[in-house]
């Protein structure tokens, strides 16, 4: 098959625009909950509220702090506890604890209602989810060991000289995380419209075929998982 230029460039162009409009629909969930966190860890109402959260937040292995990304994550989605967790001190163990938890239990009251629709009960549905996602939690917890259970420090900010620091701390982070998602988006729409053109995602469709029949989906969601 002969590769056209214009065609190749046609195509990026397609995959940068797409990549562009999904990079400015992120952000406008992350930067809004990456600021918001942002508040409550300089204001000091997060460690008020370890005493609280940190018996529930035990059981998973987690610290007190955890809750609000996870808060995020099952009210709006992965974004914005990734937004949330960007701002907080969370260990490696720990941010891996809060990914197998909402994977399994994200953006609970937009997709009960699409479970509703489609002719299931959505509080079951809610409750299986949130209960597999705990039961995994605590699991997993425990292969990964007992420092996951340390809180890590936040001691938020002392008084309002020390604010003005953190905002441009926080600034800077987010300019950092905002730049690699547009990259990432970016390059993965611009891959996708270049197989489409190219007609090469009906050919990897066919390799996964079998593994979709196993799961019992349709071949047609292949390239969704």
């Amino acid at each position: 098959m002969k590769i056209q230029p214009d065609i190749v460039i046609q195509s990026l162009r397609r995959g940068a625009a797409k990549g562009w409009r999904g990079y400015l629909w992120m952000l406008k969930i992350i930067l809004p909950v990456s600021f918001a966190t942002f508040l409550l860890d300089a204001s000091g109402w997060l460690q008020r509220a370890d005493g609280l959260l940190e018996p529930l937040m035990g059981l998973l292995h987690l610290p007190a702090m955890a809750a609000l990304p996870l808060i995020a994550g099952m009210l709006t989605g992965i974004y914005g506890a990734i937004a949330a967790m960007s701002v907080l001190p969370f260990t490696i163990d720990q941010m891996t604890l809060m990914a197998v938890f909402l994977l399994i239990a994200h953006n609970l009251i937009q997709e009960g209602l699409v479970q509703h629709h489609s002719g299931g009960r959505a509080w079951t549905a809610t409750f299986v989810r949130l209960s597999a996602a705990v039961v995994t939690v605590a699991a997993v917890g425990w292969f990964l060991g007992g420092e996951t259970a340390q809180p890590a420090s936040h001691a938020g900010i002392a008084g309002p000289m020390a604010f003005w620091p953190a905002l441009k701390g926080w600034s800077m982070d987010m300019a950092w995380l905002s730049l690699k998602i547009f990259a990432i988006i970016t390059g993965l729409m611009m891959l996708m419209e270049i197989l489409y053109t190219f007609h090469l995602i009906d050919r990897l469709l066919k390799v996964i075929r079998p593994c979709m029949g196993l799961l019992g989906l349709d071949r047609e969601v292949g390239m969704l998982c």
